[in-house]
């Protein structure tokens, strides 16, 4: 049973795996049912809706396409484990577009939605208002432009300075200094002045 097939009709995409094989030759067709549903799908499939799903590819390697057809031309390869950011997919779901190039790639069987990684930021972005004055009890302490360890640096607490709280994040571990709006990490840097 195919799912899918090339506009040429040479390569044929098996249903329950996803891999593909070559027709012409090869195989004969036992029921045409088949090409009755693939063009509707086709017409289908050309709608695109956006997206801003991550993706993890789990095969050796999957062809990114300038389209969103497996005839499309190849456009490169898209590594294993790697994660890809979608800006945009298919409306059957079959096909992503890739963020930071624009490319496609084809996503049943070949890829595994990452969830987690964006509900868990969602939950450590929460930030609540506080009036707190903290002092810093480490010899320097970076200042971040976000409440992120990997965020910029944009100058040091100086140890014994106290510094007045303007925010915190939920979950206790950063502070937002008043003064410049630059966040310090608080836990075992500082303590309650």
């Amino acid at each position: 049973q195919l799912k899918a097939k090339t506009k040429d009709g040479k390569w044929g995409q098996i249903k329950t795996n996803g891999y593909w094989i070559y027709l012409p030759g090869y195989t004969k067709v036992v029921t045409s049912s088949s090409s009755g549903s693939s063009s509707s799908s086709s017409s289908s499939k050309s709608k695109t809706v956006k997206s801003s799903q991550k993706v993890k590819v789990i095969v050796s390697s999957l062809n990114m396409r300038k389209s969103y057809s497996s005839s499309s031309k190849k456009m490169g390869t898209a590594r294993k484990n790697r994660v890809y950011q979608l800006k945009a997919k298919t409306k059957d779901g079959k096909w992503g577009q890739i963020k930071t190039n624009g490319y496609w790639i084809s996503l049943k069987g070949y890829t595994k939605v990452v969830s987690g990684s964006t509900s868990s930021s969602k939950s450590s972005s929460k930030v609540v208002k506080s009036s707190q004055k903290v002092k810093v009890t480490v010899s320097s302490l970076n200042m971040r432009k976000s409440y992120s360890s990997s965020s910029k640096k944009m100058g040091t607490a100086r140890k014994n300075k106290v510094y007045k709280l303007k925010a915190k994040t939920k979950d206790g571990k950063w502070g937002q200094i008043k003064t410049n709006g630059y966040w310090i990490y608080l836990k075992g840097y500082t303590k309650k002045a």
